[in-house]
């Protein structure tokens, strides 16, 4: 990597990332809480990583920002936290009012900033006030000791509902709420609601009574001193849920589990990989919109690459291919 960084640092050094329309709710209040021990943090970390490995790029968030203003540039925000400013919970509220996408797990949103239960984020969701939550013992900050810990329950889709082609592990915790103008998704084993969408004002709100990205990450089944996990794609969309379709993803890969990052500069771009695979890709497809006229491109493992020019209603479109073993830069030069 230092190497392909001496390549590619004149273009980074100057550049900047690339805006994404994805954020990440990252609450102080639940860290100094910690009203669940570990598992809000897990589940904060995993759906991170369910995003970049869907080749979202995703901006971290936190209470202060909110109470800010600064969530008006996304479209979508992600929330695992229990505990919120009611500052912040106020202005996430009018957001998605005003057109503004949520998705929450964990039991999001119901304390505020002293961990004391509130009806929160419960109008968005669509349910009622204070649901019953119940938090399940592990070693959650151990790697590898998901493989221990037996899901709570089941979580099944609602028939008919072409999202979810599989059924996901309820773990971490079990959140029994009821709707009041939501619409159920997802039932538990004894048919109660387990994931609801509603929509509020001009937004729309998801809420799962558990977190899907905790169980993302036991399917994968981690290996305590080795990089052996395999990442599932019908676990990973239940962690990013039907919301997901109003973020735009800043470049399309051919292959999942593979992160991408986009540094913009005048004199190009840089599109950063990390393949989290672990395994060699032979053709990797990678198709990106540029704001110039594209001069050539340039693999900091593999040389030059051949590559398709497009017009694009932003400037052009950028289409190439490259096999990728665990990280590459790729300069697009104007």
């Amino acid at each position: 990597m230092t190497r392909q960084l001496s390549i590619a640092e004149n273009i980074i050094a100057e550049g900047k990332l690339r805006p994404t329309k994805v954020a990440l709710l990252y609450s102080i209040s639940s860290d100094l809480w910690q009203p669940y021990g570990y598992i809000h943090m897990l589940e904060r970390r995993m759906t991170y990583f369910a995003l970049v490995h869907q080749h979202y790029l995703v901006d971290m968030i936190t209470e202060e920002d909110v109470i800010a203003g600064k969530l008006k540039k996304y479209s979508v925000l992600y929330v695992t936290d229990p505990c919120i400013h009611e500052k912040a919970i106020e202005e996430i509220k009018n957001w998605v009012r005003n057109g503004g996408y949520i998705r929450g797990t964990c039991g999001a949103g119901i304390k505020n900033q002293f961990n004391e239960d509130i009806p929160g984020l419960a109008e968005v969701f669509g349910i009622k006030p204070h649901p019953d939550v119940m938090i399940q013992q592990g070693k959650w900050h151990v790697r590898g000791a998901l493989n221990d810990i037996n899901y709570i329950d089941i979580i099944s889709s609602v028939r008919g509902n072409p999202v979810y082609t599989s059924n996901l592990g309820a773990i971490g915790v079990k959140v029994t709420f009821k709707p009041t103008t939501a619409k159920v998704f997802a039932t538990f084993t004894n048919g109660t609601p387990a994931g609801v969408i509603n929509i509020y004002g001009r937004g729309k709100a998801e809420f799962i009574g558990s977190c899907p990205g905790i169980a993302y990450a036991k399917e994968a089944k981690f290996v305590f001193n080795e990089l052996k996990e395999k990442w599932k794609d019908e676990n990973r969309q239940w962690v990013l849920g039907e919301i997901i379709k109003k973020a735009e993803k800043l470049v399309e890969i051919s292959q999942p589990v593979v992160e991408a990052g986009i540094y913009d500069a005048d004199k190009g771009s840089a599109l950063v990989l990390a393949n989290f695979t672990y395994k060699p890709i032979n053709d990797l497809n990678v198709e990106m919109n540029v704001g110039k006229k594209v001069k050539h491109v340039f693999s900091c493992e593999k040389g030059n690459l051949n590559f398709v020019l497009t017009p694009d209603r932003n400037g052009y479109k950028i289409k190439f291919s490259l096999p990728l073993d665990i990280n590459d830069i790729v300069l697009v030069n104007f």
